[in-house]
């Protein structure tokens, strides 16, 4: 009786370890199982960027000033936000504050006129956990590396605006997206990007991904970072 004990429970371990080692095996081995990418999302993306082209140090007076009149240097961005900004402390946004930990490259991209919360949007929020799109990053590190600033659509000529007879077919026209064309096109320019990343430009990217975006740019527009 207690041989027939010893030897169930022996067989029930020999059956639980081949089942692990089975359940190791296919999750290892088969080539279509794969793990998910981890996108960067908005927040983050905005404070790799502002470090990456040393933002800070490089606007430090045009930041001491803005800081000193804060309600001047926050006039434009106070006249399109459906949020009641807060000056004391400074908060921008319904979802961005003091103590969240991308506070400060956000608010000093929002003063360099860089990055905006979701003016449409009920409070004008800026959603920095929700991934950013290859074409929000683009815009972003163009922008930082001084490369192309942001033109409103009255500033633009016919051939800078996305429309239904251009080249760009892969993307769902929207009226809200006629600023893509400028960046796409730099980007293509620069071989950042090539025609086959156009259908995926408003998906999301990795920190590697953005990481590449930022090098070649900085290779490209030849910046000198201080």
């Amino acid at each position: 009786m207690k041989f027939q004990l010893i030897q169930k429970t022996t067989n029930l371990f020999k059956s639980t370890i081949t089942k692990a080692l089975l359940f190791t095996f296919i999750f290892t081995s088969i080539p279509f199982i794969t793990y998910a990418e981890e996108f960067i999302s908005r927040g983050a993306a905005t404070d790799l960027i502002v470090r990456s082209f040393n933002l800070e140090n490089i606007n430090r007076e045009f930041l001491r000033q803005c800081d000193k009149e804060i309600d001047l240097c926050l006039f434009s961005f106070s006249t399109r936000t459906h949020f009641s900004i807060y000056l004391d402390p400074v908060i921008l946004y319904p979802d961005v504050f003091p103590a969240y930990k991308y506070y400060q490259s956000i608010n000093l991209a929002t003063k360099l006129d860089l990055v905006s919360g979701y003016f449409n949007d009920e409070n004008s929020p800026f959603r920095p956990e929700q991934q950013i799109s290859k074409i929000e990053a683009l815009k972003l590190v163009f922008g930082a590396a001084q490369v192309m600033n942001w033109k409103e659509k009255i500033e633009l000529n016919e051939n800078e605006i996305l429309t239904s007879t251009n080249q760009l077919t892969s993307i769902q026209f929207l009226a809200e997206k006629w600023w893509y064309l400028r960046y796409i096109m730099k980007a293509m320019e620069w071989r950042i990007i090539d025609k086959n990343d156009i259908s995926d430009i408003e998906n999301g990217l990795t920190k590697e991904e953005l990481i590449i975006f930022i090098d070649k740019t900085k290779e490209i527009s030849k910046i000198s970072i201080i």
